[in-house]
């Protein structure tokens, strides 16, 4: 190499390694935004249903949700009423956001499992046909296999409305009397301690992180751009006081909804189709 190569090289170098340092502090800076805002109220018939927090800046959403609310109930897609409709091998039609907000009412809502899909025929994407990757149950029906590799939120019912974990792994043991279990993606915090991932990248998210006493859920929510790593969702579900937490489907399948008296919120790809979603609706 010339000594000119080696100045060209060096300042080429400096460059990139300056703009991945802004780059790096602005995101920081976003984020220390973000662990130092406060959740507004969100209503429903005059009711409080949930504690919600919006970052313009980064299109991040999050609601907290009081699982000891005895007027709040799970739906889900899919559900007891769906149970004709999947095939022995475990498919099913899929259905978009909004057809799954219209199907159960739901006011707040976001989508779960990974997926696969069925390509083999010459369809258009609404008629294929879907078969959830990890467990999916509702009231206490059982529409697709565990996989232990995958975690889980599982749900209970309780005089006192719902308690919540999350397990590590889709076992027999973790899963056992639960009355809902949507599957996740990946495990990001177990404990209070973060799960190591080699790579940080950016992308749209879902995912739900729980409080110690299993009685506080998260849902975070965000779009592609600027988009969230797995890092950075972490360092925001320990802000809030999660020790456990999980990825949902995300990237293209993130799928987000809250409708309230103050504003109706919507982050969803254009036309995309999932296999499952879990929702909250309240009485009136």
């Amino acid at each position: 190499m010339t000594r000119l190569q080696s100045k060209i090289f060096f300042c080429v170098f400096s460059a990139f390694f300056i703009f991945c340092q802004s780059g790096a502090v602005a995101r920081q800076k976003v984020l220390t935004a973000i662990l130092s805002t406060d959740f507004k109220p969100v209503s429903w018939n005059n009711r409080t249903i949930a504690q919600y927090f919006y970052s313009s800046k980064n299109n991040i959403h999050i609601l907290k949700i009081d699982l000891k609310n005895p007027k709040m109930h799970i739906v889900s897609y899919p559900s007891v009423d769906d149970s004709d409709s999947v095939t022995d091998a475990g498919f099913l039609s899929g259905l978009m956001l909004s057809q799954f907000v219209r199907k159960t009412n739901a006011l707040m809502a976001v989508n779960t499992s990974p997926y696969w899909i069925n390509t083999e025929s010459q369809v258009p994407a609404t008629d294929k046909k879907f078969k959830i990757l990890g467990v999916h149950s509702a009231d206490k029906m059982q529409f697709s296999k565990p996989l232990e590799k995958y975690p889980a939120l599982v749900m209970y019912r309780t005089p006192f409305g719902l308690s919540a974990k999350i397990a590590a792994s889709q076992t027999a043991d973790s899963l056992a009397a639960a009355d809902f279990a949507f599957g996740g993606y990946f495990l990001i915090l177990n404990g209070g301690k973060k799960i190591d991932f080699q790579t940080e990248q950016f992308n749209a998210r879902t995912a739900v992180g729980l409080t110690a006493s299993g009685d506080e859920l998260y849902i975070l929510a965000c779009k592609k751009s600027p988009g969230l790593s797995f890092q950075e969702c972490q360092e925001i579900f320990l802000s809030l006081g999660c020790v456990d937490a999980i990825e949902f489907d995300g990237g293209s399948s993130t799928s987000f909804f809250l409708k309230s008296k103050e504003k109706s919120v919507k982050i969803q790809s254009f036309l995309r189709v999932n296999a499952s979603y879990m929702g909250f609706l309240f009485d009136d």
